[in-house]
């Protein structure tokens, strides 16, 4: 039976449906329909709501799935608060790129993908927790998140790309897993870190890690690692 879903709420009906069974939603005007789903991947939201619960038939975000902030046109996002079901899987580029209000986004361990600049210049967000089967931190996921303070990474991260964490002004400290086994550079550029938190030894984190990485406002003052095995001050070459 071919079947459609609907783009509010996600529920299957049948074709020539006129309104979804399950929300009521008109399925034949488009100008109602907050959320625009193809085979299970979120192509736009076209709400106005500050809080989204986004369908539990999403399995993709698709790329700038939400219109980001444009001061040149005069579009400000309003959305705050964002809640993805755990039928979600990846987070395709952009994702959540520049949704300035936003300041949290509750992430299903079900992710898998997280894709670049999918937090890029979410300048209101504080704090976010990586789902445990996240492998790579790539390119400016968080560049400008310029109240970040909080990164919540978790073993099994093995990459961490470049300027990952660019202009992150206010975050001070970050605690590395011991997974990680490459790293870019830049990823900390403009960003203040001053106390890195590892959960390997010295030794393990000199083979991962070089200066390069830690390129931040003060070049005078030191990073301090703190490892298994004790701390020690990561400077200039």
């Amino acid at each position: 039976m071919a079947l459609k879903f609907c783009p509010n709420c996600g529920k299957q009906n049948t074709f020539g449906s006129n309104f979804c069974s399950n929300c009521g939603t008109n399925l034949q005007d488009k100008s109602n329909q907050e959320f625009e789903i193809v085979d299970g991947v979120l192509k736009k939201y076209n709400g106005k709501n500050s809080v989204v619960r986004v369908p539990n038939t999403v399995r993709t975000i698709d790329r700038y799935a939400f219109p980001p902030s444009n001061p040149i046109f005069g579009f400000y996002s309003s959305i705050e608060k964002i809640y993805l079901p755990s039928s979600v899987k990846e987070l395709d580029d952009g994702a959540f790129n520049g949704l300035t209000a936003l300041r949290y986004v509750d992430m299903p361990n079900s992710i898998e993908v997280i894709g670049a600049y999918a937090f890029q210049e979410d300048c209101s967000l504080e704090e976010i927790t990586i789902p445990s089967k996240v492998t790579k931190i790539p390119e400016s996921a968080f560049d400008h998140c310029l109240n970040l303070k909080r990164v919540n990474l978790p073993e099994g991260i093995q990459e961490i790309e470049g300027e990952a964490f660019r202009a992150c002004v206010k975050m001070t400290s970050i605690r590395l897993p011991r997974s990680v086994k490459r790293v870019e550079s830049d990823i900390f550029f403009d960003t203040p870190i001053r106390d890195i938190y590892y959960s390997g030894t010295k030794q393990e984190f000199k083979n991962v890690f070089s200066y390069r990485v830690i390129f931040y406002y003060d070049y005078s003052k030191p990073v301090t690692v703190h490892c298994l095995d004790g701390t020690f001050e990561f400077k200039r070459d």
